[in-house]
């Protein structure tokens, strides 16, 4: 079975599908929305990181997913918001929220 690359987002308040905050996974297929894609603490761990990089982009990101800058967490996203295809780039991006 071929895997399939595709960018991952968080749901933010302002910006959908925000480019500063993705990091590219590969899975078979494409999920449909409201279904479940668990991301590995890595990946997580790197969404997190990309988010605090500035108070403008961490501001899209809170109240929902922390309550300061310091505490950005992403672990919880999990449930498919959204997806997009990029015609033209090869990957497909995907919004993941809260189930």
């Amino acid at each position: 079975m071929s895997l399939k690359k595709f960018r991952i987002h968080i749901k933010g308040n302002r910006k959908f599908m925000d480019k500063n905050v993705s990091v590219e996974i590969e899975l078979p297929s494409i999920p449909d929305v409201r279904e479940k894609v668990h991301l590995l603490s890595q990946t997580v761990d790197e969404l997190n990181k990309q988010a605090a990089k500035t108070k403008e982009i961490a501001n899209n990101y809170l109240p929902e997913w922390g309550s300061s800058l310091e505490d950005l967490d992403f672990s919880k996203a999990c449930c498919v918001y959204a997806t997009r295809s990029s015609p033209g780039y090869g990957v497909q991006d995907i919004e993941l929220t809260v189930e």
